[in-house]
């Protein structure tokens, strides 16, 4: 049985519900289709603005009532367990979602692969705890804390699958249900643990409850069940397919975890704790925007090439929407670093105030480049995007260890020239071989970055002319907050297409005058 349509719990195919069924037949640019993609991606926009400000509260309440020390061994441990992370999806996710067909069977193989390497990573993950209480000179606290985050591996790939169905099926409220219960859940339980002194453990059991919380969501929202493990036709080119994205994503874990190795371990975990916070609070605007806008594009992308549509207008939309959301924050993020970490991680963290800094730079073109992995997901060219992650990994190694001398704010330095000396050419190499061009990429870009430029720096202008007497703190990155969101709000309506039309709509839809 082929399912090109929602599955209930028997494998049958059902109807449309109430959040709408998966769009259908060819969509021209600006049409149906992308307006559901666009749709679709401010719903887990949405879901990642409540997730963010619901994780940021819980850190600035958890970073008053820990040390930096403890960020620092749970982050020991959060580097080493998550090389282990980038096999428990394997890349079967993505499958389901870029598939024009896919069967019940193909999906239950899927799930019991998926749940199959939940466990072996949890073992794998003890089994190496010894190597890294070693790296760490003998730290036996690190025994534990691993033993405890073992158990996220079999406990999140019972979830996969189903994610992977809610995002083919563009039942994106529900996605974004599952996404906040299990970020909710999560800061109930760290929070709580913090104010019960349980220390370093509370950061343990935030991450293990944030994942027990999204798998049950996610089976409560997708009633779709897995049948016994069987064999099933197709089963080996999934694999490949999911196996090079896999090796993409195992490749570039040094590219992403290495600083912390080598920091962890010649800086100490206090400087640890100060680089990895900022490190966290840089990938706000990239899952925001990068990947949360992805959940959508991929899905949208792909129905649009089966459709025989114009997936480069499709891309360049998305693409527009990830500016429009994650420029700002990259920008205003990097000018007013010192009041971000004033005001969410409090005076303990002064220190890595020139790290964030440096960070929301390189997290501007990190945040870009994310959408290359559109394509080459979309255009079934995952074997090129390893060829590129193996170029580009050993790049990003040479520079965290030429910056280590100059400690983490050198490492954080030298990540974010080795990511802009890379910008132009992981696009020129993703879309080498396509009908894309560079062009698609620079049109989305200029207008979101002209707004996001002229508004930041009208609203730091306008907070020293209305109030020059404001300090470092929440109310200066309030007052410059609010300024720069209405020049936004005003400059992107007259630059950016996307945002007029919207604006047209509303307009339309609020303000017409009703007939006679």
């Amino acid at each position: 049985m082929v399912i090109s349509q929602p599955v209930d719990s028997m494998g049958q195919l059902s109807s449309g519900n109430s959040h709408g069924s998966p769009p259908r037949g060819p969509s021209p640019s600006g049409g149906p289709r992308s307006q559901g993609a666009i749709s679709g991606a401010a719903v887990m926009t949405v879901a990642r603005v409540v997730n963010v400000t619901v994780s940021l509260v819980a850190t600035a309440i958890i970073a008053r009532l820990l040390d930096k020390e403890d960020f620092g061994v749970v982050m020991m441990v959060g580097t080493a367990t998550g090389f282990f992370a980038i096999f428990s999806d394997f890349g079967l996710s993505l499958v389901t979602v870029q598939r024009a067909e896919i069967t019940q069977g193909q999906l239950t193989a899927l799930f019991w692969v998926n749940c199959g390497f939940g466990m072996l990573l949890s073992i794998a993950t003890l089994a190496v705890s010894p190597l890294l209480v070693w790296y760490s000179r003998g730290d036996t606290r690190l025994y534990a804390v691993t033993a405890l985050m073992a158990l996220t591996f079999p406990i999140s790939t019972l979830r996969v699958q189903h994610e992977a169905l809610l995002k083919r099926h563009m039942y994106f409220r529900r996605l974004a249900v599952v996404r906040v219960s299990g970020i909710v859940l999560g800061a109930i339980v760290g929070v709580s643990a913090a104010f019960a002194g349980m220390g370093y453990w509370s950061l343990a059991m935030q991450l293990l409850a944030t994942e027990a919380g999204a798998t049950i969501a996610s089976w409560l929202a997708m009633n779709w069940r897995p049948g016994l493990p069987g064999r099933c036709d197709g089963l080996r080119s999934m694999l490949g397919f999911a196996g090079a994205l896999t090796a993409h994503g195992m490749v570039g874990y040094w590219a992403s975890y290495l600083d912390n190795l080598l920091i962890g371990r010649y800086c100490g975990y206090g400087e640890l704790g100060l680089y990895s916070t900022s490190y966290q609070l840089m990938m706000r605007p990239i899952s925001l925007a990068g990947y949360g806008v992805g959940e959508a594009a991929v899905p949208a992308m792909a129905k649009t090439l089966q459709a025989d549509g114009d997936v480069r207008q499709a891309y360049r939309r998305m693409l527009t929407v990830t500016c429009l959301l994650g420029l700002p924050i990259c920008v205003a993020g990097s000018c007013w670093a010192g009041d971000v970490v004033n005001t969410v991680l409090g005076s303990k963290f002064l220190g890595a105030i020139p790290m964030l800094r440096i960070l929301f730079l390189a997290a501007m073109a990190r945040m870009l480049c994310a959408s290359t992995g559109w394509v080459y997901v979309v255009l079934g060219r995952p074997g090129r995007m390893l060829r590129w992650q193996l170029m580009w990994t050993p790049f990003v190694i040479l520079s965290f260890i030429l910056g280590i001398r100059w400690g983490a704010v050198g490492v954080a330095a030298a990540y974010a020239i080795a990511n802009w000396i890379a910008f132009l050419p992981s696009f020129f190499y993703c879309f080498k071989g396509t009908a894309f061009s560079i062009f698609d990429m620079v049109e989305p870009v200029a207008a979101p970055l002209f707004c996001t430029v002229f508004s930041t720096a009208l609203a730091l202008g306008g907070q020293l002319l209305l109030f020059p007497d404001l300090q470092l703190g929440k109310w200066r990155l309030l007052v410059r907050v609010l300024l720069a969101c209405a020049l936004y709000a005003a400059t992107t309506v007259a630059f950016v297409p996307i945002v007029r039309e919207a604006w047209n709509r509303f307009r339309r839809n609020w303000f017409a005058t009703p007939e006679k």
